[in-house]
């Protein structure tokens, strides 16, 4: 019987965290958490109990559980299980704009998985390795709005952003332009256009192509070439342009000029 339990999180998102679990052996009793609870089955089946119903579990299924709602996820018996958990505050779901009907117990396998499970490794793979708050929260936003929407309507909302005009996503570029060595969040964005973040995100992409993370990263990148130029120091100038990690600065900057910081240099 063993458990090797690993928690993430970031301290400019204190409603997100990510628990990732190896276990042989161990059971879980009938429980609640205060936050929504995604779990992405990685490896070994399982059967979880919540909400009146017993599911079976496999490799690459998902389930959201809403905040307070009684359940226990337990392994089939001497099997190794891996799965990643992630728990959302209600505060921030709630802020999505999501109709009360949405609010319930979900178990997503095969085909219906694989964007929603994809959108979850990506998620917590950048917790892991230190992304940006608005990289990680537009991501989560993605991965929700997926799970509690659907796909449909996500194509009925993207036609409505496409008849908008785009003074928002101006506005958003002019200050991603001003502030790209700031740290910035949707919660930034949001205030500047009263817009939703799910809407800001589309309709900032549709105009400039990119997402505002990637935009903000863009501009960081030209501004690190500027500064190596001058032969300043990579890790100084990865750090004063809000690189905290230096091998994802490495890894984007090669992605984006074609060589490494130091072939640059």
């Amino acid at each position: 019987m063993r458990s090797d339990i690993t928690f993430y999180s970031h301290p400019e998102l204190p409603f997100l965290e990510l628990k990732v679990c190896e276990s042989l052996g161990v059971s879980y009793k009938k429980h609640f958490h205060e936050e929504w609870s995604l779990g992405l089955i990685e490896e070994g089946d399982s059967v979880i109990w919540c909400d009146g119903q017993e599911v079976s579990l496999g490799r690459e299924d998902l389930l959201l559980i809403p905040a307070h709602m009684p359940h226990c996820c337990n392994p089939r018996p001497h099997e190794v299980w891996r799965y990643q958990m992630l728990f959302v505050q209600p505060q921030w779901i709630a802020g999505l704009g999501v109709e009360d009907s949405s609010m319930q117990f979900k178990h997503l396998s095969g085909e219906s998985s694989h964007l929603p499970a994809r959108l979850m490794r990506q998620l917590a793979h950048e917790l892991r390795r230190g992304s940006t708050a608005l990289a990680l929260e537009i991501t989560a936003v993605r991965l929700f709005r997926r799970l509690l929407v659907g796909e449909e309507h996500d194509r009925e909302e993207a036609a409505a952003v496409r008849a908008a005009d785009s003074r928002h996503s101006q506005s958003i570029r002019a200050y991603l332009e001003e502030c790209y060595l700031q740290k910035v969040t949707l919660d930034d964005l949001q205030q500047l256009t009263g817009l939703s973040k799910f809407r800001l995100i589309h309709l900032f992409k549709r105009d400039h192509h990119v997402p505002p993370h990637l935009y903000q990263n863009l501009l960081r990148i030209n501004y690190a070439k500027r500064e190596l130029r001058r032969r300043r120091p990579i890790a100084e100038v990865a750090l004063e342009a809000g690189f905290y990690d230096q091998s994802h600065f490495t890894r984007l900057f090669k992605q984006c000029v074609g060589v490494t910081p130091s072939q640059y240099v």
